[in-house]
């Protein structure tokens, strides 16, 4: 009797480890899905987290080139803010605030405005 219960744990280790094996090798020649994405790019990525206090957070996510703000607490999920536009679109370069600049007419008199005599 307790050989044959030796016998069918030692299979069972050899099937489990079989197992194991083959999801190791599958994984090495590529035929797992990386990060588990499928096509090997991912959809849902967190861009930064800050803690507010002891029991509340804020994230920001990013979900397919969309990002939003959420509020993470022991009461639950709130979205502060939907599709909000990252960092890198709001920077300008100098060159592009030259020609945003340049293509909007100031106000005569606004601050920078150049005011001509009509004489």
């Amino acid at each position: 009797m307790s050989e044959e219960i030796a016998r069918i744990a030692i299979a069972l280790i050899a099937v489990l480890g079989m197992i194991g094996g083959g999801a190791m090798l599958a994984k090495r020649m590529g035929f797992a899905a990386p990060g588990g994405a499928l096509g090997g790019k991912k959809r849902l990525s967190v861009v930064e987290t800050m803690a507010l206090d002891a029991r509340r957070r804020v994230a920001i996510i990013r979900c397919d080139d969309a990002e939003h703000l959420i509020m993470l607490g022991a009461s639950g999920e709130t979205v502060v803010a939907s599709d909000i536009k990252s960092l890198a679109e709001t920077i300008q370069t100098p060159a592009e605030e030259q020609s945003a600049r340049e293509a909007s007419p100031t106000p005569s008199g606004a601050p920078g405005a150049t005011v001509r005599n009509a004489a």
